[in-house]
C-alpha cells in the first residue's frame, strides 16, 4: 500500500467543464469531438494498463460537465422545456461521435435527472466515461458564464471531493495538533520556498484526513467554452505542467481563432503576435495574467484556497464590479490565483482551436467586455502590488513595473495613434502643425460625443466607416514613413522603429514555423490599428455602463400574461399619440405639458379636486386594511362584503369594501406536479460527526426531511420527444440538498426592483463618465504636452531637444518626450523577443521529453517506446471502424460479434436493439484472463458458449460506455489467433495493478510503484508489460516493415 502522505504517481481527475449558451450546429460539433476523442484516449489508456501490464505515467480519469445557460423555454401552456439549442446539441452528438469513430453510431437516449436548478442529462460514451449536460432554468438558478463556473466548482470540488469526504474527518486530538501550524511564520517561509507538503493556506483541509488535500492537488479543471476544438495531447501538456511544480496553479495553452473573412484574419495575426511575445514574457518574467476559459487546466486545491472560489462567487453590489467581476470572469479568477500566491503558466505546444467573431459588431461588442475588465484587473494588481509581491514569489517588483509600462503604454495608444496621423498629414500633405492636429482630433472627439448620446446600432455603423477610412490615413502614414526613411534619412527613430516591428514579428513567425501562415495578415492588422488602438478604445469606455453580453443575443419566449402587457401598453402609446394630435406631430408635446402644469399652479390651488379612479379608491382602501391588520389577525374577522370578488362590489357600486385578509396572507395552492407517482419522503441522516462550515462544504443539519420532488415545479421537460425516451432517474437524497442549500446561499435568481435597477444604473452611469473624462483627459494633456514643444521647436532645439546623427553625416533634433515615449516601446518589444527565445527552448525541452526519439533501434530497454507502443495498440485494437466486416470468429466457435450492442445502424428501431446485462463483460474478461493464467493461450480470448446472455430493451438499460473495450477484446482476440501464439511460457496477466486505493473509497488514486512483473525470474530480458503484451510486440515488430499495424487483422493470414 502507498504512502497516504506522498502524492508521487497519484492519478489525476480531469473534470471537462464547459459553458454553453447560445452556439451554432458547427461549434457544438466541434466541442464534443474533442470529448469523444478525450473519451477515447483515456479508454486506450486504461485498456494498455489494464491487459498488457504496463504503467503509463500520463493514465488519467476522465468526465465531461456542460452547463448549459438559460437552456430552457416556455411552450404554449407556459410550461419549462428545453430550448432549439438544446435539442440541436442532442441532434449533432451523434454526428460528432460517427466523426470521431470514422463509422454511423447512435448513442442511446440519454438519462433524464430531474434537478432543483433544472435538469440534467447523462449520456455514458463509447470509452466508459460520462458526458453530463446540466440545463439551467434561468427561472430557478442564477445564469451566465460566471455563475455557471462558480456552479461546476462548487459541485465538483466542494460535493464531489468534500461533501463525500466528511465521513473521514480527522479527531479532535488531531486538530488540536495541528494547531497554529499553518499560522506561524515557519509555515509561510515553507510555503514561499515551496518545501512544505502541499501549496496551500486554506484552513478548510485541516479537518481532513491528508488523502483529500492529495486529491485536490491532483484534481484539474479544464475549463471550456462551448465551440473550442482541441486533441487530448494538448489536455496532457498541460497536465505536466501542473504535475511538475504545486506552485502552478492553472495553464493555459495556444488559443488559435478560426473562421472565415477579414475579421477572422485580424484576430488570426493578433492572437498570434499576442501570445508569441505578450504570455510568453509574461511566462518567463512573472506569471500570466490571464488563462481564458476557452482551453485552460485549473488545479482543484488552488481554487478552494481562501478568497479563491468565494470571492469569485460573491455578487457584484458596486458599478465597477460589474465591469471586473462579469465583463471579464476568467480574468478576473487569474488575478484572484495570483493574489493567493498561485502561479499561471504557459504551454505553447498546448493548442485550441476556437471560433472567433467574424462580423465588425461582434467583434466590438466582444472588445468592448475584454478591454474595460483587463484595465480593470491590471489596476486591481498594480494597487496590491506589494502584498501581491510578498505572497507571490514568481512575481517581483520589476514584473510590477513592466505590467505598469504596458499599462501605461495603453492609456496613451489613443493619443499616440492620433500624433502619428497628425505627422503623416504634416509629412505627406504638407499642412502645417495646426492643420494637421485639427485634421487628426476632429474625428475621435466627434465619435465620443456620438457614443455619450446615441444607441449602439448607430455607434456600430459609424464605428465601421470611421475604421474604413482610418485604414486609408494608415496607409498615408505607412507611405509617409517610407518617403521619410528615403529622402531624409533611415536612421530616423519612427523609421527605426518601425523596421524593428516589422523584423522582429517576422522573426518570431520564423521560431513558430507551424504558425507562419499566421504572419500573412500582418499588413491588415498595420491597417486597422486606428480602428483597434482609437475607435474600439473610445467605443468601449463610452459604452462602459452598458453590462449585457452582446454576442449571441436572441430574442426568448414571452409569457402570455407579457404578451398581453406588451398590447396594452403598445395601444396606450397610440391614444395617447392620437390625443397629442398636431403637437405630438411636431414635438411639443412636453413643451405643452409643462405649460399645463404651469397654468394650474398659477390660477391657484382651491379648485376642485378631480373624484379618485378605481385605482386610487383601490390604493386607499389597502393602506386602510392594512392599518387594521393586527386586530384583524386577533379576531379573524372578516366583513360581508367580501363574500363577493373584489371587481363585482366595484361594479355594484360598493366602494366601502375592505380587502380580503386570506386573500392577501396566503398562497396560492401549487398545481398538480408532472411525475411519476412514486414521490417518497427519506429521512436524510448525516455522518455523526458533522463538517466544518466552509465556502466549499456546506454544513448538513443533523436530521432534515427531503422531499425529492421539491422545488420540482415543472417536469414538462421529461415527456419532451426531442430529448429522447431514456430513463428517468432522480438524485441522491444528499445531493438534492447540496443543489437546494448552494442554490439558496449563492444562485438564486437575481430579481432586483426597478428602484434598484435604476439606481445600478446610475452608478455605471457616473463610473462611465469619470472613466472616459479622465481617460481622455490624460491623453488629451500628452497631446498637448507634444504638441507645445512642436510649436516651439526653434526656440527649444538648442536645450531640451535630443541630437541623433544621420546617416549622411548630418544631425537630426528630437523632441525628448516623443522620444522617450517611443524608446520606451522599443525596449518592451526587445524584451517580449528575448522572452519568447527563451520560451521557446522550453517549449522543445518539453516536446522532447514527451517525444520517444528513435536514432537506431526501439530497443526492448526503452520503457517509454514500450508504453506508447502499448497504447497504440491498444487504440488501433479498439476503433469501432470497421468491426462489422472484419472476421474475428475461430472455426467452430460462436458467431458472435460485439457489432450487435455497438448500435452503429439508425434504421433499426430502439426496442429491437439488443443489450447485453452490463456485468456480463466483466464476465467475459474474468473468464479469459483465467485461461491467459492457465496457459490456454490458443483459446484465451474465445467468447464462451452460452455466454450470450439475455437482453433488455434500450429503455430499460442504457449503454454505450464499454463499446470500446468489446472492440478491444474482440480484435485481441483475432491478433492473437493470426500470430499463432500457442503457448507462451510464464504468462500471466495483472490486471486492474495499476492502481491502488488510497484510505478509503474516496481516497485518490495512485499509480502503482512496484515491478508489475515482480514474480517473474530474474533472468528476464525485458520487464516491461505482461507475457501477453511482450509476445504480440516482438511478433508485431518482426512483420511491421511488410505492413502497418491496422493491417495485421484485416486479414485472416498474414
Amino acid at each position: 500500500m502507498k504512502d497516504t502522505n506522498s502524492d508521487d504517481g497519484v492519478v489525476p481527475k480531469i473534470y471537462a467543464c464547459a459553458t454553453m449558451w447560445h452556439e451554432t450546429r458547427n461549434e457544438m460539433t466541434q466541442l464534443l469531438k474533442s470529448i469523444f476523442r478525450m473519451d477515447f484516449d483515456q479508454c486506450a489508456r486504461r485498456n494498455a494498463q489494464e491487459y498488457f501490464g504496463i504503467r503509463d505515467p500520463d493514465y488519467y480519469e476522465f468526465e465531461t460537465h456542460i452547463l448549459f445557460d438559460d437552456a430552457m423555454e416556455l411552450n404554449d401552456n407556459d410550461e419549462a422545456i428545453p430550448n432549439q439549442f438544446v435539442h440541436q446539441l442532442i441532434e449533432v452528438i451523434d454526428q460528432a461521435a460517427s466523426s470521431v469513430h470514422e463509422s454511423v453510431i447512435t448513442l442511446h437516449a440519454p438519462e433524464k435527472i430531474p434537478t432543483p436548478y433544472g435538469g440534467k442529462l447523462v449520456w455514458n460514451l463509447p470509452g466508459g466515461t460520462k458526458l453530463n449536460v446540466h440545463m439551467k432554468d434561468k427561472n430557478r438558478i442564477r445564469y451566465r458564464k460566471r455563475w455557471s463556473q462558480v456552479m461546476y466548482m462548487y459541485y465538483l470540488l466542494g460535493f464531489n471531493l468534500m461533501a463525500k469526504r466528511e465521513q473521514y474527518l480527522i479527531s479532535d486530538t488531531a486538530k488540536n495538533k495541528r494547531k497554529g501550524k499553518g499560522k506561524t511564520w515557519e509555515s509561510k517561509v515553507m510555503r514561499k520556498s515551496n518545501r512544505s507538503a502541499h501549496y496551500t493556506k486554506t484552513d478548510i483541509f485541516e479537518d481532513y484526513d491528508e488523502s483529500l488535500h492529495i486529491a485536490s492537488e491532483n484534481t484539474y479543471l479544464l475549463t471550456l467554452d462551448g465551440d473550442v476544438d482541441f486533441k487530448p495531447d494538448a489536455v496532457r501538456l498541460l497536465v505536466d505542467r501542473l504535475k511538475k511544480n504545486k506552485k502552478v496553479g492553472a495553464a493555459c495553452g495556444r488559443i488559435h481563432p478560426i473562421g472565415q473573412g477579414p475579421m477572422v484574419w485580424f484576430q488570426k495575426f493578433e492572437y498570434a503576435i499576442g501570445h508569441w511575445l505578450q504570455k510568453a514574457a509574461e511566462h518567463i518574467y512573472g506569471c500570466v495574467l490571464c488563462a481564458p476559459g476557452c482551453f485552460s487546466l485549473f488545479r482543484g486545491s488552488s481554487l478552494m484556497d481562501d478568497n479563491v472560489v468565494r470571492q469569485y462567487a460573491s455578487m457584484s453590489t458596486e458599478a465597477q464590479h460589474y465591469v471586473q467581476f462579469d465583463q471579464g470572469e476568467d480574468r478576473w479568477l487569474c488575478t484572484l490565483l495570483l493574489q493567493q500566491g498561485y502561479r499561471i503558466e504557459y504551454c505553447a505546444a498546448a493548442d485550441a482551436l476556437t471560433h472567433a467573431p467574424e462580423s465588425f459588431n461582434e467583434f466590438f461588442n466582444q472588445r468592448k467586455r475584454w478591454a474595460p475588465s483587463t484595465m480593470a484587473n491590471i489596476f486591481d494588481l498594480l494597487q496590491d502590488y506589494s502584498n501581491t509581491v510578498l505572497v507571490n514569489d514568481n512575481i517581483s517588483y520589476i514584473y510590477m513595473m513592466y505590467q505598469f509600462f504596458l499599462l501605461v503604454s495603453t492609456v496613451l495608444g489613443p493619443a499616440t495613434v492620433m500624433m502619428t496621423i497628425a505627422g503623416a498629414f504634416n509629412a505627406v500633405l504638407k499642412t502645417d502643425l495646426w492643420q494637421s492636429y485639427a485634421l487628426s482630433l476632429g474625428p475621435p472627439f466627434f465619435f465620443i460625443l456620438l457614443c455619450l448620446f446615441t444607441k449602439s446600432r448607430t455607434q456600430l455603423a459609424v464605428a465601421a466607416i470611421m475604421s474604413a477610412l482610418y485604414s486609408i490615413v494608415m496607409m498615408i502614414v505607412i507611405v509617409g514613413t517610407i518617403i521619410n526613411g528615403v529622402q531624409e534619412s533611415w536612421t530616423s527613430p519612427n523609421v527605426i522603429f518601425i523596421t524593428l516591428l516589422g523584423a522582429f514579428f517576422l522573426m518570431a513567425a520564423f521560431f513558430h514555423p507551424q504558425e507562419f501562415a499566421c504572419i500573412i495578415p500582418g499588413p491588415l492588422y498595420f491597417l486597422c490599428i486606428p480602428s483597434g488602438y482609437l475607435i474600439l478604445t473610445i467605443y468601449a469606455l463610452c459604452n462602459l455602463n452598458d453590462v449585457s453580453w452582446g454576442t449571441r443575443e436572441v430574442p426568448r419566449r414571452k409569457t402570455k400574461e407579457e404578451i398581453e402587457r406588451e398590447k396594452r401598453e403598445e395601444e396606450e402609446k397610440k391614444k395617447i399619440k392620437k390625443k397629442q394630435g398636431l403637437f405630438a406631430w411636431l414635438g411639443l408635446s412636453q413643451v405643452m405639458e409643462d405649460l399645463k402644469e404651469f397654468y394650474i399652479q398659477m390660477i391657484g390651488s382651491n379648485r376642485a379636486s378631480p373624484q379618485p379612479d378605481a385605482m386610487e379608491k383601490l390604493l386607499l382602501q389597502l393602506n386602510r386594511t392594512l392599518e387594521s391588520l393586527p386586530e384583524r389577525m386577533k379576531s379573524g374577522t372578516q366583513p360581508s362584503s367580501l363574500d363577493m370578488p373584489l371587481q363585482q362590489n366595484y361594479e355594484n357600486g360598493n366602494q366601502d369594501i375592505e380587502l380580503p385578509l386570506d386573500r392577501m396572507l396566503s398562497k396560492p395552492k401549487p398545481g398538480p406536479m408532472k411525475l411519476r407517482p412514486d414521490t417518497i419522503t427519506v429521512n436524510v441522516t448525516p455522518p455523526a460527526q458533522a463538517a466544518p462550515t466552509s465556502p466549499m462544504s456546506p454544513k448538513t443539519p443533523t436530521s432534515q426531511v427531503i422531499h425529492l420532488k421539491d422545488a420540482l415545479e415543472d417536469t414538462t421537460w421529461l415527456e419532451d420527444k426531442n430529448v429522447g425516451d431514456g430513463i428517468v432517474g432522480s438524485l441522491s437524497p444528499r445531493e438534492s440538498y447540496f443543489w437546494r442549500q448552494f442554490i439558496e446561499k449563492y444562485l438564486f435568481p437575481i430579481n432586483a426592483d426597478k428602484q434598484q435597477l435604476a439606481k445600478t444604473r446610475e452608478e455605471l452611469k457616473q463610473l462611465r463618465n469619470s472613466v472616459v473624462f479622465a481617460y481622455f483627459m490624460i491623453n488629451f494633456l500628452w497631446i498637448i504636452i507634444i504638441f507645445q514643444l512642436q510649436v516651439l521647436q526653434e526656440d527649444l532645439r538648442d536645450v531640451i531637444y535630443i541630437t541623433l546623427p544621420r546617416a549622411d553625416g548630418g544631425v537630426e533634433r528630437f523632441e525628448p518626450l516623443g522620444l522617450s515615449f517611443l524608446a520606451l516601446f522599443a525596449l518592451i518589444l526587445v524584451l517580449q523577443f528575448i522572452a519568447m527565445l527563451i520560451h521557446r527552448w522550453g517549449t522543445l525541452l518539453h516536446l522532447i521529453a514527451i517525444t520517444e526519439v528513435q536514432f537506431i533501434s526501439s530497443g526492448p530497454e526503452n520503457y517509454t517506446a514500450d508504453v506508447q507502443e502499448a497504447i497504440k495498440m491498444s487504440k488501433e485494437l479498439q476503433k469501432i471502424k470497421g468491426i462489422k466486416h472484419e472476421d474475428i470468429h475461430e472455426e467452430g466457435g460462436d458467431n458472435d460479434t460485439i457489432y450487435e450492442s455497438l448500435y452503429t445502424t439508425q434504421n433499426q428501431s430502439a426496442d429491437t436493439l439488443p443489450v447485453p446485462y452490463p456485468n456480463q463483460l466483466q464476465e467475459n474478461l474474468r473468464m479469459r484472463l483465467s485461461q491467459i493464467k492457465n496457459r490456454e493461450i490458443s483459446s484465451a480470448f474465445k467468447m464462451p458458449r452460452g455466454a450470450k446472455g439475455s437482453v433488455r430493451s434500450n429503455r430499460s438499460f442504457s449503454t454505450g460506455g464499454n463499446t470500446l473495450r468489446k472492440a478491444f477484446m474482440t480484435r485481441l482476440s483475432k491478433l492473437q489467433r493470426d500470430l499463432h501464439i500457442n503457448s507462451v511460457k510464464d504468462a500471466s496477466v495483472y490486471s486492474n495493478n495499476h492502481v491502488v486505493n488510497v484510505g478509503h473509497e474516496y481516497g485518490p488514486l495512485y499509480l502503482s510503484r512496484g515491478d508489475l512483473n515482480r514474480d517473474r525470474p530474474s533472468n528476464s530480458n525485458h520487464d516491461t508489460g505482461n507475457e501477453l503484451f511482450r509476445t504480440l510486440r516482438r511478433e508485431i515488430e518482426e512483420r511491421r516493415r511488410r505492413r502497418p499495424l491496422h493491417d495485421l487483422w484485416e486479414n485472416t493470414k498474414l
